[in-house]
């Protein structure tokens, strides 16, 4: 179940699971296609056969993982009832296990307390991307975005 937040009630769910998404599976191909458009072609990402001696194959980019959130986001909550919200940044953000291609992600997302800046309010959700079958989340981060009402 999707949460439909209104900005001004966020505040309600302050320190509370909103809920967990979705499986979304990593595929070699977002790789490859990551790697292409950002330009992050680092062996761990693109050589199979130097990232298998290391790593065991290939690996996904850390930042491809962090934009997943965005998409895993829509699956647990929306702020709704806001003018125009914006991307504020993340905090204490850690790639915390390697993603590999079909390895399975998904986002759990708790609010923290909201935060008036100017004549908007940041909201945060601290992230947490679990991979299916992993003792350790791949990554955990404090999402930000600045909405004004």
């Amino acid at each position: 179940m999707v949460h439909k937040i209104p900005v001004k009630d966020a505040h309600l769910f302050a320190d509370q699971e909103l809920g967990v998404s979705k499986w979304h599976t990593i595929t070699e191909r977002q790789i490859k296609l990551f790697g292409e458009v950002t330009g992050d072609d680092h062996w761990p990402h693109s050589d199979v056969e130097r990232a298998t001696k290391a790593f065991g194959g290939i690996i996904a980019q850390g930042f491809l993982t962090l934009s997943v959130v965005a998409h895993l986001w829509k699956d647990v909550a929306e702020f709704t009832d806001y003018r125009i919200g914006l991307n504020y940044g993340c905090d204490r953000t850690r790639f915390t296990a390697p993603v590999r291609p079909g390895d399975r992600v998904r986002l759990r997302a708790t609010m923290r307390p909201p935060r008036p800046k100017g004549d908007g309010v940041i909201l945060t959700v601290h992230c947490v991307v679990e991979a299916d079958g992993k003792e350790r989340p791949a990554l955990v981060t404090d999402w930000s975005e600045m909405y004004f009402v």
